[in-house]
Formats: structure tokens, C-alpha cells, sequence
């Protein structure tokens, strides 16, 4: 491989030659501008050249150095339920670039990785990839300069839902309101809603809460609805549910 970097300027003049700009500011002065775009790492002769041909070699005298390898320290969250839906992943870490990607399992994820700054990068995971437990090593490469180690994402078995309470408590028939439901390992995509003797009221618009301990929903009671107590189930995703008995009671 040849090393040399070439200078080439007459007395006086500005030339653009190999990606190096050099003027030369008095016979005893030259000054340059590399661009490195694409130039491979080591060390690199410099040789000056007079418009005469004359010429002066520095040898061994300038180094490109690599780009360090992107270094990842951290991945937020690290645990995600199964069945959980779709979520933003941060990496953090160092020596990240506007080409770094997030690689999960060795494959570029299917949304764009996110460039915040030298420390910090983001994507969008779907639903589908986090839909079974698991676990996921998460990667970060970079064209210019390698991958970094990996850290490992969980993907959690979700325990069985359960209920303490609906508030409010009761609702009359006709009535359409909110509701807020209570309990524990709720996730996003459960479905709720009332039963009583084989009869359901079908909850809708139900968000579940940050930390799976709420749930807010819409309950339309039909105005032939049954009076009395009925029960509240929660259905996850997974199929997993939970039912509190005469939990509602609609008047």
C-alpha cells in the first residue's frame, strides 16, 4: 500500500489536488487541508513537490488514526412483558454517529435508529418482536468503525392479571361513562368487561396505565341491561385473565 501523501502547490496559488487543498505562504511555509473521507488508517509520508519537480519526503511522519467502535453501556427498558406492544428502546453509550443502527439479534431493527447525540440512540420496536418470552441481544454498528458488545433485553412472562376494584362501583342503565379499574399485571391491549349470567357488557377505549395496576375504560350499559350485581373480567393479551365477582352493580 502506498503510504505517501502528495502536496503539490505553485508559489502563490491555492490548488485542490487528491483531496488535500494546500497553499504555500512563503518559500519556507505550506500549509494544507486533508480530507480524510475514506482514507484508511496508518502511517503516511508526506512529500512536498516545487512546480520545478523538485521535491522534500517526511517520512513516517503523519498518522490517520481508526474511528473507535461505537461502545454500548446500557439499554432502556432492559425487561419488557411479553405481549407488551410496541415501545421506544434508548441505547446509551459512546463514539455513537449519525450511520450508527441498533441491531437486534444481529439485524438491523425494522424502524430507522434515532441519531440524539455521540452517547445516546433510540428506536421504535413493534408489537410482533416482544410478542413471546424471550430474550434479544442488542447491538450497535457503525460502517465506519465496527460493532459494540451487546446487552441483553428481556422479554418477561406476564403473570395472570388480577382485580381489586372499579371505580365508580355502580352506573345506570342507559348511561354511557368512564370507569377505572384496579389491579395488577394489566397490559396494553387487555380488554375488560362485564359479565353476568352469560350476558357481557363489553368495555371499550381501554387504555391500561404505565405500571399495569390501572386500566381507564368506557362502559356503555344498555338501557335492558339486567339489574344487580355483575362481574368485571380483564382478558391480557396472552389470553391470561382475571374476573372479580359482583364487583358492578347496575341500577
Amino acid at each position: 500500500m502506498d503510504n505517501t501523501v502528495f502536496f503539490e502547490a505553485p508559489f502563490s496559488f491555492i490548488i485542490v489536488a487528491s483531496g488535500i487543498t494546500s497553499v504555500c505562504a512563503s518559500p519556507t511555509e505550506l500549509s494544507a487541508h486533508f480530507d480524510l473521507t475514506g482514507k484508511a488508517a496508518g502511517r503516511y509520508d508526506l512529500k512536498v513537490i516545487n512546480p520545478d519537480t523538485t521535491s522534500a519526503t517526511l517520512t513516517d511522519c503523519f498518522e490517520i488514526i481508526a474511528p473507535n467502535p461505537p461502545v454500548l453501556t446500557a439499554i432502556s427498558p432492559s425487561t419488557v412483558p411479553a405481549g407488551s406492544g410496541e415501545f421506544n428502546l434508548v441505547v446509551t453509550g459512546t463514539d455513537f454517529t449519525p450511520a450508527s443502527r441498533i441491531l437486534w439479534n444481529g439485524a438491523e431493527c425494522v424502524n430507522p435508529t434515532v441519531y440524539l447525540d455521540a452517547t445516546q440512540i433510540s428506536t421504535h420496536i413493534l408489537s410482533d418482536s416482544v410478542r413471546d418470552p424471550g430474550t434479544v441481544l442488542i447491538t450497535v454498528s457503525d460502517p465506519g468503525s465496527g460493532t459494540s458488545g451487546s446487552a441483553v433485553l428481556t422479554i418477561d412472562t406476564i403473570p395472570a392479571p388480577t382485580i381489586t376494584k372499579i371505580s365508580p362501583s355502580s352506573g345506570k342503565r342507559g348511561s354511557t361513562k368512564s370507569y377505572t379499574i384496579s389491579g395488577t399485571n394489566f397490559v396494553t391491549g387487555a380488554s375488560a368487561e362485564l359479565r353476568k349470567s352469560g350476558s357481557i357488557i363489553a368495555c371499550t377505549h381501554e387504555v391500561v396505565q404505565t405500571g399495569g395496576s390501572t386500566m381507564t375504560c368506557t362502559i356503555a350499559i344498555p338501557s335492558d341491561a339486567a339489574r344487580g350485581y355483575w362481574d368485571i373480567a380483564i382478558v391480557n393479551p396472552d389470553g391470561q385473565s382475571a374476573v372479580k365477582p359482583v364487583t358492578f352493580r347496575i341500577g
